[in-house]
């Protein structure tokens, strides 16, 4: 045999094969297709809101609160007298804290004994840890910012007429609801305690002068 003639005869051969194969095969049969593992990605836990407490945080490390997300984000300056020597002034130290709340994101510096406000909240810096040492820099991973977050007292209600109590003894009888003063204490402060605010006859908000209330005054001077 040439070989042209085995070439042909090999050719034949093949084609007929696969004729019987596709004449054979069920097509009826459902294919199978090959299961593939398909990852979905993980529950997002939600951070455990804290109970309004003292709170200790590095930097970087966020407190969520009812309304509220604090994260120290510096130790802007830190002055405080160290362990190791005797100062005629204890010093200070700042924070630098963002603050998330219903009014937004917001960056505020705190000094250390100083608080602040939010719309709904009281933040004081109460203790920066560790101590200082002379001439030995604390490096910033070590820092633990100590905080106080409480919840604002509520707005004083109306007293009579429309006149509210303020002032930071509460010795203040005006129609501004949260008036606000300097915290010196006077003597005179505590006779305010028991007398009435409400509005005079000259149409504002004052203390009634009952003669109790003017007898206080005049031995607190």
């Amino acid at each position: 045999m040439n070989r042209t003639y085995i070439i042909l005869v090999a050719s034949i051969a093949v084609v007929a094969l696969g004729a019987v194969s596709y004449a054979a095969y069920d097509y009826s049969r459902p294919v199978r297709v090959p299961e593939v593992a398909i990852s979905t990605p993980e529950a997002v836990v939600p951070e455990a809101v804290r109970d309004y407490s003292l709170v200790t945080l590095r930097i970087g490390e966020t407190a969520v609160f009812e309304g509220l997300r604090l994260t120290p984000r510096a130790v802007v300056d830190d002055s405080r007298c160290p362990s190791d020597v005797r100062c005629v002034w204890a010093g200070t130290a700042h924070v630098e804290l963002e603050v998330v709340s219903g009014l937004g994101t917001s960056t505020s510096v705190l000094e250390l004994g100083k608080s602040m406000t939010t719309e709904a909240q009281e933040v004081a810096f109460t203790a920066l840890t560790p101590a200082t040492k002379a001439g030995v820099a604390v490096p910033e991973n070590e820092y633990r910012i100590q905080l106080d977050v409480s919840k604002r007292a509520a707005a004083p209600a109306p007293v009579q007429g429309g006149c509210y109590v303020g002032g930071c003894s509460s010795q203040i009888c005006s129609d501004q609801p949260d008036m606000a003063s300097t915290c010196e204490y006077r003597e005179s402060y505590a006779c305010y305690q028991n007398a009435t605010c409400e509005r005079q006859q000259s149409g504002e908000c004052g203390w009634t002068q009952t003669p109790a209330l003017s007898a206080c005054l005049t031995a607190a001077r």
